[in-house]
């Protein structure tokens, strides 16, 4: 079902607590939420499970495009901020860190190291559904995907042509077809800049 633009990131979550809908993807962040919110009884017949991001090749190569929350030191700070977001980027990356955003949010650890410390075990021995991400992510192939502006650039192209088909009766055919060029400009525009 399509749940429109959905900025929250939520709706397409609450379709299916509200049985609407029997399924949807998404983030691995989200996992601890969806959890506290079924612990807490408000949609008793859901229950959860959680697999792999399925590809479209055949043979099942391809790779898992990584997004999320980002931290960034600008050097229009003064030289004491910039120290200190150091200091600090560098502790949250530390694999006790690590291993407690992961077992309070679902985001995937970003070190290995992280997964061997006692809370991440004691979680994936209880909830294995936590460690469905991670196992894909290091299984799989490295991915380059554009940074969050010009993917949500490009995902608008595409909800814009769905909405365009589903709600304006438009011919599938134009409709992504205009996608196509957006999201191609939007991606020629990224990679002028980065070269």
């Amino acid at each position: 079902m399509n749940v429109g633009r959905n900025p929250s990131g939520a709706d397409h979550l609450l379709a299916i607590g509200a049985e609407k809908a029997v399924m949807t993807v998404a983030t691995s962040a989200a996992l601890r939420s969806v959890l506290n919110v079924l612990e807490s009884g408000q949609f008793p017949d859901v229950k959860v499970g959680v697999a792999p991001m399925p590809g479209l090749r055949e043979d099942g190569g391809g790779g898992i495009a990584v997004g999320g929350g980002a931290l960034f030191v600008v050097n229009r700070s003064s030289a004491a901020e910039q120290e200190a977001a150091r200091i600090f980027a560098r502790w949250l990356a530390e694999p006790e860190q690590q291993a407690r955003w992961h077992v309070g949010s679902g985001y995937v650890p970003i070190r290995k190291s992280a997964v061997d410390l006692p809370a991440v075990q004691e979680l994936w021995s209880a909830q294995p559904q936590f460690r469905v991400a991670y196992d894909q992510l290091f299984a799989g192939q490295a991915v380059t995907a554009a940074r969050d502006r010009e993917l949500s650039e490009v995902r608008d192209a595409v909800v814009t042509a769905l909405e365009e088909m589903l709600l304006q009766g438009k011919d599938p055919d134009a409709a992504m077809d205009g996608a196509a060029q957006k999201a191609n400009q939007a991606i020629e525009e990224y990679n002028d800049r980065i070269r």
